[in-house]
């Protein structure tokens, strides 16, 4: 019994955890591997297994609620967002399902400009020229939404220069980097 119970307090091992997050999220093995080595990529990975399992707001939900599951998927989103960018290329979809969540819950200027990055990320890292010229036009779409509804914001505008100052300048980006 007293084995038992250490074994119950034991934190998970880095290859159960590895095995765990393969069978429960269809990740690779490597980003297994990198998201147990990383001690802020666990936490992400912890952080996502507590989010809600609906992805949009059930009828009869409150607005403090409503608010609550925005904001997780928005923080879970952001975060897979700032990996993506960094060196999880295949993290694109699964980030613009924990926005589009978000937005479903609550519609916010912040989350829609990550969205609108993330398609940005998404079209970098495409190997189709179709698929990259659509996720630019999904991102930008996105973008100019999110600085329309909350020109004031600063992450708003920070997220926008961020992700379109490295675009090609077929996309005319320039002026609204250098207004932003």
């Amino acid at each position: 019994k007293w084995v038992a119970e250490i074994e119950r307090s034991l934190p998970e091992l880095p290859d159960e955890k590895k095995a765990r997050l393969i069978a429960a999220y269809g990740l690779s093995p490597y980003d297994a591997t990198v998201l147990v080595a990383d001690k802020a990529m666990a936490e992400l990975a912890r952080t996502e297994a507590k989010l809600p399992a609906a992805r949009k707001p059930e009828s009869g939900m409150d607005a403090a609620k409503k608010h609550a599951a925005a904001q997780a998927f928005l923080k879970i989103g952001v975060a897979c967002h700032d990996i993506m960018g960094q060196f999880a290329k295949d993290l694109g979809k699964k980030t613009q399902g924990y926005l589009k969540a978000s937005l479903a819950f609550e519609e916010t200027a912040v989350a829609r400009a990550y969205l609108g990055s993330s398609h940005l990320i998404a079209a970098r890292d495409a190997k189709s020229v179709i698929v990259k010229l659509r996720e630019v036009d999904e991102g930008l779409q996105e973008e100019d939404a999110a600085l329309k509804s909350a020109p004031e914001d600063l992450v708003v505008r920070v997220v926008r220069v961020e992700s379109c100052i490295e675009l090609p300048t077929m996309f005319n980006r320039l002026d609204a980097v250098t207004s932003d």
